[in-house]
């Protein structure tokens, strides 16, 4: 663990998602990556705003590119080009990157077919160098997407988690297939169960996109990914569309001691924390997409404190830095109140609480909003609170890796 300062920028960003263009009300002339590119601005702009007020590494929310992306799963295509494009913002103003990106699983992407070809040019390479958009580049794009993905664009067809449900009853909440020889965990269950793992054959080409939400470190200093981990613990709406991540909770290094990650929901479950305190983690990074109507309606008969969501989320936050004996970096969405949004974003410790924190009680009339703050970390903190609660000393061996 270093013991140089580390100043961390919390980013409480409002993800754009893309408008419904399966509706009857979508323009077909407007560009499909317009949402994603005003992220992609905005995250450039914060950037640059974090590296001039001298912060070592900026923190987006959960689904800070793309918003929420169920029924529109042509925004998770252009994955990759996005890490291009964040991995040279970042070298850029050498200042280190973490947030989610929804990705398709490749060994699922490539058995599907397309009558038109996937563009070769990156849809977002016109940002870096500030030039108009390439209207060519843009058409390109929108071709292939309304071809490999034509339920976004049709309400008549079913959607992917419909497609894939039919196809393949067993897939919900479970990784993509299996490739060549490997059993599925879905096999593997069922083999120790003693039933059947044959399956109907599924044509290659019919089989649905699944889709994974990873989180990525990208080194400011080099302009790479360093850590990612695929998010394991889906909240219950997630679990339609996305699939859970096969890896485990695996820590990564840098400079300032190792690190790893916690997405959203995964803050409910305190073997994941323990499982990269194993490790040896002192950073944990949580970006987050938490709102303040996730828990209804089951909560609603319950008359609960205006605030409870936010309560819980900063609660968790804070409990998952004492048990693991680590900083816990938050970074949840923010904006306007009455479209759910609480914000809440925050760096924790053991003896310290919470350092400083994003978009509770800020703006007009209390409104919870974008907003960015540079919080300095000293983990040194960590040696002496480690010492006295002994935590993951008494700890060690007793839970397993999840």
């Amino acid at each position: 663990m270093s013991e140089k300062q580390l100043r961390i920028a919390l980013a409480q960003t409002c993800p754009i998602s893309a408008p419904d263009t399966a509706s009857a009300t979508f323009d077909p002339s407007a560009p499909l990556l317009g949402p994603f590119e005003k992220n992609l601005a905005k995250v450039a702009e914060w950037t640059e705003k974090a590296s001039r007020q001298g912060a070592d590494v900026v923190v987006f929310p959960e689904y800070f590119l793309q918003g929420i992306v169920d029924g529109k799963e042509y925004m998770v295509h252009p994955a990759q080009h996005a890490i291009d494009y964040l991995c040279a913002l970042a070298k850029k103003h050498s200042i280190s990157i973490v947030g989610t990106i929804v990705e398709p699983q490749m060994k699922s992407v490539t058995t599907m077919t397309s009558s038109v070809p996937e563009p070769t040019t990156s849809p977002f390479s016109h940002l870096l160098s500030e030039n108009t958009p390439d209207s060519a580049i843009r058409e390109s794009w929108h071709d292939f997407f309304v071809a490999r993905y034509p339920h976004c664009f049709d309400a008549s067809l079913p959607s992917a988690s419909e497609k894939r449900k039919e196809l393949d009853p067993d897939s919900k909440d479970l990784p993509a297939p299996a490739v060549d020889d490997e059993p599925s965990l879905m096999d593997q269950a069922k083999e120790v169960a003693g039933l059947s793992t044959e399956k109907t054959s599924t044509p290659e080409k019919e089989r649905p996109l699944y889709m994974s939400n990873t989180a990525y470190y990208i080194d400011g200093d080099t302009g790479t990914v360093t850590g990612q981990y695929s998010k394991k613990n889906l909240w219950i709406p997630e679990r339609e569309y996305l699939v859970a991540g096969d890896n485990s909770h695996e820590v990564f290094d840098t400079k300032w001691g190792k690190a790893g990650f916690l997405i959203c929901w995964d803050f409910s479950r305190p073997a994941a924390a323990a499982s990269l305190a194993q490790q040896g983690v002192d950073i944990i990074f949580g970006p987050t997409f938490w709102m303040g109507f996730d828990s209804e309606p089951g909560i609603k008969p319950h008359s609960p404190p205006q605030d409870y969501e936010l309560t819980l989320l900063q609660s968790l936050a804070y409990t998952r830095a004492f048990e693991s004996e680590t900083a816990v970096v938050m970074v949840n969405a923010g904006g306007p109140v009455a479209e759910g949004y609480i914000g809440g974003s925050g760096v924790w410790m053991p003896f310290k609480g919470m350092l400083g924190g994003v978009g509770v009680g800020e703006g007009q009339d209390g409104e919870k909003v974008e907003g960015m703050r540079v919080v300095q970390v000293d983990l040194s903190v960590l040696r002496d609170s480690r010492r006295t609660y002994q935590i993951r000393t008494d700890q060690v061996g007793k839970i397993g890796s999840l």
